[in-house]
């Protein structure tokens, strides 16, 4: 499986290279989104980072000013 991996990454046609790496950065994608929805507890990160710091509890009175 390894060998036929790299003989289509290494493919002289560019459509397989990338037809090769989407399917393969596809796989790996689904893989960790599974076993993170698995072992991580719901609401891990929320309310991490800095937007959440900065937005108010309540929405603002314009449009303008929710954007800001």
């Amino acid at each position: 499986m390894k060998n036929y991996i790299n003989e289509k990454l290494g493919d002289n046609n560019l459509i397989v290279r990338f037809i090769t790496l989407y399917i393969l950065s596809f796989i790996l994608f689904i893989i960790s989104w599974t076993i993170s929805y698995l072992i991580l507890p719901e609401g891990v990160i929320r309310g991490l980072g800095v937007l959440p710091g900065i937005a108010e509890k309540a929405a603002a009175d314009t449009l303008f000013n929710e954007f800001i």
